[in-house]
């Protein structure tokens, strides 16, 4: 990255999540490191623990190495999308589609990942280690759409995992309020 930056966003999590094997082909990222010395075997880890063989303690390193990097610039770490329709959970990872807060329907199919964690425990986890780090969050679960209904799926995604032209709009656009609320709205 440029070392003349005025925000960054970190928007990741989704493979970390639905990978559960070892991918070899995958080549070093640019420090030289092979990617499955990170996080492609899958173990979650702790969050308050900077184990890069983990994907908490992935997270922790990325999120550091860019505070210590840019310590005057803003970072802001946007937690993954609703992915998938239902009839997709079996092969995937555990997907649990709940807030905190409210009563939403939970879905939990048989299949979790290595350390059976959920999508929900990883998004909750970048939330978290971002909070360690004072780097704001955006929650897109609240943008307005998800891959869990048919009719979203269709609308907004090209096949349930990456948004299509209008889901990539509304989500830029709803990036682009969530950044506005943070930075100027707030105060």
């Amino acid at each position: 990255m440029p070392s003349s930056v005025d925000l960054i966003y970190v928007f990741a999590g989704i493979n970390d999540w639905g990978r559960t094997e070892k991918d070899n082909e995958t080549p070093p990222n640019q420090d030289g490191m092979e990617p499955s010395k990170y996080i492609m075997d899958n173990h979650f880890g702790d969050i308050y623990v900077e184990d890069i063989n983990t994907f908490c303690g992935a997270v922790r390193y990325t999120f550091r190495r860019l505070k210590e990097k840019y310590p005057r610039i803003p970072i802001i770490a946007i937690l993954p999308l609703h992915t998938y329709p239902i009839t997709a959970y079996p092969l995937w990872s555990e997907i649990r589609y709940a807030t905190q807060n409210d009563e939403s329907t939970v879905i939990t199919p048989r299949r979790t990942t290595l350390d059976n964690k959920t999508f929900y425990d990883y998004r909750n986890a970048i939330r978290d280690i971002a909070e360690l780090y004072g780097i704001y969050s955006i929650d897109t679960f609240k943008i307005g759409y998800s891959a869990v209904l048919s009719t979203d799926k269709s609308a907004y995604y090209a096949e349930g995992l990456h948004p299509n032209a209008l889901g990539y709009k509304l989500l830029g656009q709803f990036i682009y309020k969530q950044t506005i609320d943070i930075f100027i709205n707030r105060a």
